[in-house]
């Protein structure tokens, strides 16, 4: 492995401890100074670099702004665990065929087929959707709360960003949806379930935009028409999605993807031996 890469992964190793700024400042700087101007532009980075920039993300505390690179970088994190998952079923049908000439021991055999177990797999791409319709609908209510009708977009452009399927319900809309499922990663490969699960959420994010609005309007109106008391916070009418339960999943959804990286490299490395 190439030393500066060698370095990089020594100064980001994964740990699940509290944020180290001085630790974070020193991976920027390795990554500015020493490979950034050398890296290809297509090249994409390993496993603890993704899991370093989420991190500095999240940590310590959630940067609402950020969350659509955010998204991005999960994106990448989903594709790299359906990539390790099919490898690792590839190699344990070809364990179980005679005709192939590769030999597992009963214990790697074992972990293969238990981090590849169909009901574990669900869980994680529950996870992993979860998290995105979660962080999807966290910033539009992030949006709304700073959004400058004078300098930034309609409200309209991200809702058409991360929910496509249910503003494609409006027919003039239809054609900057299709654009979007084509352009933004997190719209990749969904089964029909998901784009249900992902349109309910745009749904409660429309929702959430008219009646923030009314309010705006008249406060006290909105209060009485909707049984609230006059004094009731905004965030208690209007509540937005838990910034910290976002965080712990994406922590946890890490954990499983290092999880079954780990295992099919320590696997891989027995086999080579």
């Amino acid at each position: 492995m190439d030393a500066q890469y060698s370095t990089l992964l020594e100064l980001i190793a994964f740990d699940d401890g509290p944020y180290d700024e001085p630790k974070f400042r020193a991976v920027y700087n390795h990554v500015e100074d020493t490979i950034k101007p050398d890296a290809p532009s297509s090249a994409c980075p390993p496993l603890p670099v993704l899991v370093y920039a989420i991190r500095h993300i999240l940590e310590p505390s959630f940067i609402l702004q950020e969350i659509p690179p955010l998204l991005r970088l999960i994106v990448h994190l989903e594709l790299i665990r359906q990539r390790t998952v099919s490898t690792m079923q590839r190699m344990l049908r070809d364990a179980d065929d005679p005709d192939v000439p590769l030999s597992l021991s009963t214990e790697d055999h074992h972990a293969l087929a238990q981090l590849t177990g169909a009901k574990r797999l669900a869980a994680q791409r529950t996870v992993y959707r979860k998290i995105v319709n979660g962080c999807s609908l966290l910033h539009i209510h992030h949006l709304w709360r700073i959004y400058d009708p004078e300098t930034d977009a309609p409200l309209t452009t991200a809702l058409i960003n991360y929910f496509p399927a249910f503003v494609m319900r409006d027919p003039d809309m239809r054609d900057q949806c299709r654009a979007s499922l084509k352009t933004h990663p997190w719209h990749y490969g969904l089964t029909d379930e998901e784009r249900a699960a992902n349109c309910e959420t745009g749904q409660r994010a429309a929702e959430f935009i008219v009646g923030a609005s009314q309010y705006l309007e008249d406060p006290a109106a909105y209060c009485s028409d909707n049984e609230f008391a006059p004094d009731t916070p905004f965030d208690e009418i209007f509540p937005p999605p838990d910034a910290v339960q976002i965080t712990e999943a994406v922590m946890r959804y890490l954990k499983m993807v290092k999880t079954a990286t780990d295992t099919l490299e320590r696997v891989l490395d027995e086999l080579a031996m």
